[in-house]
């Protein structure tokens, strides 16, 4: 939990303002989400209840710091939470932890977290994955870890990217998408079809075994 910890407390000072990122580690939060919140994966395995009710539970921790008093995040037909209605989130969990982050739709317009086991990723995917200068950033370096760790934040980027597009709907394709890792924990984001820069906000931070991402449309 350290190291979530400062990944979390690394990237809190770049996002906006009204934006909140909280969470923590899996564990049996079942007894303290709503009835009906539960209800939502009553049927489903232990383990994804656990899941579900650690993710609620976060999410009702950064709406609390918000000033929101919101008793049940439903959840929309496509599987996603149904955030209130001036508020923007994301949900991301891995095996073992959970984070959540929140802000006001008048500054936001959509948002994507994700959190991935540096680990995790199989080098024998990077080539279908990847564009060829995100690979060409990940082989800079001739430490293993070290490409894993980028491979992972690249990875990671683009997960969060596609949640943040997904409402918007505006882009496409894991490789349509080129990530550019950035100085002081920044991304970068260039459509290849349209050869055009793309205009998200995106963060991110690495540690050891994990690394945190998220992606962010700001209002204009």
């Amino acid at each position: 939990m350290e190291e979530i910890s400062r990944l979390i407390d690394t990237l809190r000072p770049l996002l906006p303002e009204r934006c909140v990122i909280s969470g923590g580690p899996i564990s049996n939060r079942v007894s303290d989400i709503s009835r009906t919140e539960l209800a939502l994966v009553r049927s489903a395995a232990i383990r994804r209840q656990r899941e579900f009710a650690c993710g609620r539970y976060y999410a009702h921790q950064v709406l609390q710091i918000l000033g929101q008093d919101f008793p049940v995040i439903d959840r929309n037909k496509d599987g996603s939470p149904q955030w209130p209605p001036n508020i923007v989130g994301s949900i991301s969990h891995t095996g073992t932890y959970c984070i959540v982050a929140a802000g006001t739709a008048a500054d936001i317009v959509s948002m994507g977290i994700d959190l991935e086991e540096s680990r995790r990723l199989n080098p024998d995917l990077w080539s279908r994955l990847f564009t060829s200068c995100e690979l060409k950033a990940i082989n800079d370096t001739n430490d293993p870890a070290g490409q894993r760790r980028r491979a992972a934040a690249i990875f990671s980027a683009k997960e969060a990217f596609y949640k943040c597009d997904f409402p918007l709907k505006k882009y496409t394709g894991f490789r349509n998408i080129e990530i550019s890792l950035k100085k002081n924990n920044n991304l970068k984001f260039f459509h290849v079809e349209s050869n055009a820069a793309i205009c998200y906000e995106g963060f991110y931070c690495s540690g050891l075994n994990y690394v945190l991402t998220i992606v962010i449309k700001a209002q204009i």
